[in-house]
């Protein structure tokens, strides 16, 4: 089944690549998943890293908030809620119980969906 949502590829893919390679920077293991809840387009990435240090899960979207070494600016996250805000959408970061951290992008669908 496709997923559709209405929104700029370039800035989209820019969010998913760098949510992506923030989560490959840090784990063995990353997956996307998509689904569809309440006319909603839900992407997670998921990874089995050390996750999200929980004194900066509160900051993790916040300009130059850095969680470790392996990033390079501090920008990344922040420009992503940035993207997917301006396409109506709403990002969560969290950590998984079974470890790693899970970015979640919620979108909403077009219309008629």
């Amino acid at each position: 089944m496709a997923i559709l949502v209405d929104a700029d590829y370039g800035l989209l893919r820019q969010v998913v690549e760098t949510l992506t390679r923030n989560a490959v920077a840090r784990a063995s293991m990353v997956l996307l998943s998509t689904t569809v809840v309440d006319k909603q387009a839900i992407l997670d990435i998921i990874d089995d890293g050390p996750g999200f240090d929980e004194d900066i899960l509160p900051h993790v979207f916040d300009r130059f908030q850095r969680g470790d070494t392996k990033g390079s600016s501090g920008l990344g996250m922040s420009i992503a809620k940035t993207m997917v805000e301006a396409h109506g959408g709403v990002i969560e970061a969290s950590n998984r119980s079974e470890g790693g951290a899970l970015v979640r992008i919620r979108l909403p669908m077009p219309k008629g969906s």
